[in-house]
């Protein structure tokens, strides 16, 4: 009688929900795994934040993988928040947060070495900063290069990009901002790195 009563139960259900979609229910530190299970390059566009991730072979044979999401276009200014699975992932190590200058052969970058540079992330009209310095160097191909990473703050900044509309670069000396970008798209950008490199993304979006 039991068994006939549940078999009647399911079909109940079956018919009321035979057009529903139930999604997945996720506890609070699990995430969608989505690790790559083999060589290869992964694009994803989430309105203006881009997501990537590069899967290869280190010299050992393991399968690591190498996620990022950015703004920007190829070749343009632009903030990446980059990952490894082969780092402390969150919620013990946070992703690296770094502003890149787009620069070319024989052009001085427009960031000078040690430069004060603000972070400041506006949420529905209010601005939240943080403090940094920019560095400046050559790389190995002759191409100067000028970055502005995040030291310290990187859950702070991250948290704020998850909840904020837009975030200014600011010279905190002559006051004049010097990039802005849509934060339209990041906490979906976010979800997918952390699928792809195998981390929840609970510790920036929750």
């Amino acid at each position: 009688m039991e068994k006939s009563s549940a078999k009647l139960k399911t079909l109940l259900v079956t018919a009321v929900c035979g057009f529903c979609f139930i999604a997945p229910v996720l506890a609070e530190g699990t995430y969608i795994d989505e690790r790559p299970v083999k060589e290869g390059i992964l694009f994803e566009q989430y309105n203006d934040w881009q997501a990537g991730a590069e899967a290869f072979h280190t010299e050992d044979g393991e399968l690591r993988t190498i996620c990022s999401i950015h703004t920007g276009g190829d070749g343009d200014n632009s903030i990446t928040v980059s990952i490894s699975n082969g780092d402390v992932l969150p919620p013990d190590g946070m992703p690296y947060v770094e502003y890149q200058e787009a620069t070319a052969r024989g052009y001085p970058t427009q960031l000078q070495q040690n430069q004060a540079v603000l972070w400041i992330i506006y949420t529905d009209g209010k601005g939240a900063s943080y403090q940094s310095e920019a560095y400046t160097g050559i790389d190995e191909e002759g191409i100067p290069y000028a970055n502005v990473s995040v030291n310290g703050d990187e859950l702070g900044i991250l948290r704020g990009f998850a909840k904020g509309n837009k975030v200014v670069l600011l010279d905190e000396y002559s006051g004049g901002d010097f990039y802005v970008a849509s934060l339209r798209g990041f906490s979906a950008a976010y979800r997918k790195m952390s699928a792809w490199c195998g981390f929840s993304p609970d510790s920036v979006l929750k």
